[in-house]
């Protein structure tokens, strides 16, 4: 759609195709089983204009300044999260060895690996780096869960990878009464991982609102030893120092099938720094995400509300 600026302020019509009164008018139009929207349609909608500019203008101001305020808090508080890793890297007092993309036509290869991501420079020294410091293995934090299938149910609550945040690890579970393919339970205070594309940072806790979901056997279940090492763990394990190292250690064919083999990552080097800074970096990480989460929030009901206003302010 191209408003015509000189009878409407785009703005104005955004706000107005977004609120529910614009949205019914174009959920009218919609027809056919696949529910398709012909342009010819969408073109008869009626909108309730003012035919004085400044009217709407007055109409989108305080809408826009509630909107611009909202982005704005939440681009702060993303590039916070932006930080983080820089942040927890400066607590670990780590300084991980810069990583140049290079071509290697030769190379002394690994006897068990030939690729030659695993077999790069950067792999070696990004190892001695954190090995350096103080460190776990991650098999010495925590055990491998092996989960049983789930029991029959009338619904299921399904936790997806794509319905998993790459920068919080929000989750937004989908209802289903079918499963279609094999699916493991899980349990609360433990963190699944995805061996599939692990690069992506999907790593989450299950706490009590998804212990009682399923999820896809791409992932893998992991329970601490020490319940009070969880978020550290977790903090750790959506950390640049933990994914540089699966980056070295993932296999497939494409960017799409990327994995990683769960033996490598229970022997995934986990920085270990005593124990106020590791409270210092799980308190850091658990904030920023929660600033980012609260920021989206406040963005999707500010919005929300602005669109009610707006309706009601064409009304009156």
């Amino acid at each position: 759609i191209r408003p015509d600026k000189s009878k409407i302020i785009p703005e104005y019509l955004y706000y107005y195709l977004k609120s529910d009164l614009g949205r019914l008018q174009i959920r009218r139009e919609i027809t056919g089983q696949t529910a398709h929207l012909y342009p010819e349609e969408v073109r008869e909608i009626k909108i309730v204009l003012p035919e004085n500019k400044k009217a709407q203008e007055k109409i989108i101001e305080p809408i826009k300044r509630d909107i611009d305020l909202k982005t704005n808090n939440l681009k702060k508080s993303k590039l916070k999260l932006k930080e983080l890793d820089t942040d927890i890297m400066k607590i670990l007092g780590l300084n991980l060895p810069e990583f140049k993309k290079e071509k290697i036509y030769l190379t002394k290869l690994n006897q068990d690996r030939i690729d030659a991501l695993f077999n790069s420079k950067y792999f070696k020294k990004l190892v001695e780096s954190i090995k350096s410091m103080s460190y776990k293995i991650l098999s010495e934090l925590a055990d491998e869960r092996i989960t049983p299938e789930p029991k029959s149910s009338e619904y299921y609550e399904v936790i997806d990878l794509r319905k998993i945040s790459d920068s919080t690890g929000r989750v937004t579970p989908i209802k289903t009464k079918k499963l279609n393919s094999a699916k493991i339970s899980l349990i609360k205070n433990t963190l699944i991982i995805n061996k599939l594309s692990p690069t992506k940072r999907k790593t989450i806790i299950i706490d009590d609102k998804l212990s009682n979901c399923v999820a896809s056997t791409e992932f893998m279940v992991i329970e601490p030893k020490n319940k009070e090492d969880l978020k550290y763990i977790l903090a750790m394990l959506r950390s640049e120092p933990i994914i540089s190292q699966w980056y070295f250690q993932i296999t497939g064919s494409n960017p799409s099938r990327e994995r990683i083999h769960k033996s490598l990552v229970m022997n995934t080097l986990i920085p270990f720094p005593e124990e106020k800074k590791r409270r210092e970096i799980s308190e850091l990480q658990e904030g920023v995400v929660k600033l980012v989460i609260d920021s989206q929030d406040s963005l999707k009901i500010g919005l929300k509300e602005s669109l009610n206003k707006f309706v009601i302010n064409l009304i009156h």
